[in-house]
């Protein structure tokens, strides 16, 4: 993963900054989606990640690339309009402000992309719930923000292996934590 921030940096700094700001559009979730696809196998990720379940990435890494894939294939058949927004344009609005129904668009990508109406569907969702986390991780009320907050009250960032939290800054994220919960 470290790979990838030296690639390009100004790319990742662009990134983190809009994750900051809770800003996420479909083009950089697409990126994101490349940049994962572009590690190797998704086992071979997961396996990198602590305490992620294994079984949670159902299927082999043969059904896990071939469903990434079909979620590149979509956005490909996407506008810049479309990729560079929120995926308001897919969703017909009523005259309250809700959302009452799908566009035609939804249709078009399908067929553009080779895919059904409904793998569209499911990766807007997939889409929505990525974006309302980094809503929920942006800004200054963020829980990446208290993240933050919490490591400068730790003693700063991580001088363990690979930068990562020292033992006595972890136990001191944790009593921070059940502080500032209480």
């Amino acid at each position: 993963m470290q790979d990838m921030a030296t690639q390009n940096p100004d790319k990742q700094k662009e990134m983190a900054k809009k994750l900051e700001e809770g800003k996420l559009s479909i083009r950089d979730w697409r990126e994101q989606i490349q940049n994962v696809m572009s590690m190797g196998p998704i086992s071979k990720i997961a396996s990198m990640i602590p305490g992620l379940p294994q079984d949670l990435l159902a299927g082999s890494d043969e059904e896990g690339s071939l469903r990434m894939k079909r979620m590149i294939y979509i956005t490909d058949s996407m506008t810049a309009e479309e990729l560079d927004s929120d995926g308001s344009p897919f969703l017909e609005v009523g005259k309250d402000g809700k959302p009452i129904d799908l566009t035609w668009r939804i249709t078009r990508v399908a067929k553009g992309s080779g895919t059904s109406v409904r793998e569209v569907e499911e990766l807007l969702c997939q889409y929505r719930m990525m974006a309302n986390m980094a809503k929920q991780a942006g800004g200054k009320n963020g829980w990446l923000q208290a993240i933050q907050k919490m490591q400068a009250a730790a003693g700063g960032r991580g001088r363990g292996a690979g930068g990562m939290p020292t033992p006595a800054q972890i136990q001191a994220m944790q009593v921070r934590v059940t502080t500032f919960t209480l």
